[in-house]
């Protein structure tokens, strides 16, 4: 049981900050995914998107990646494409 102790001590007291700030960075990018997912399901009503493509936010955006990549026209390809360039240079 000591072990424990000796665990939370370091965890809490020595490791306090470097914890905090990995709470803080998991939170903030929970925050960030929330926000991606939702602007991906305001692309829903766009022009060109599948049904598929409905079926979750992760396919929304794999069929939105290929309609773009593959140079296809439609309101939903270039709307990810503009979504895509913004949400790599939020990363940069």
């Amino acid at each position: 049981e000591i072990g424990h102790n000796m665990d939370g001590y370091i965890r809490s007291v020595v490791l306090g900050n470097t914890y905090d700030e990995r709470v803080r960075t998991i939170i903030y990018n929970l925050r960030l995914r929330v926000q991606m997912d939702d602007e991906l399901r305001q692309m829903a009503k766009l022009k060109g998107i599948s049904e598929y493509s409905m079926t979750n936010t992760s396919e929304m955006f794999a069929e939105g990646f290929t309609s773009f990549e593959s140079g296809e026209t439609t309101e939903f390809a270039v709307e990810f494409g503009k979504f895509m360039d913004r949400w790599l240079n939020h990363a940069n």
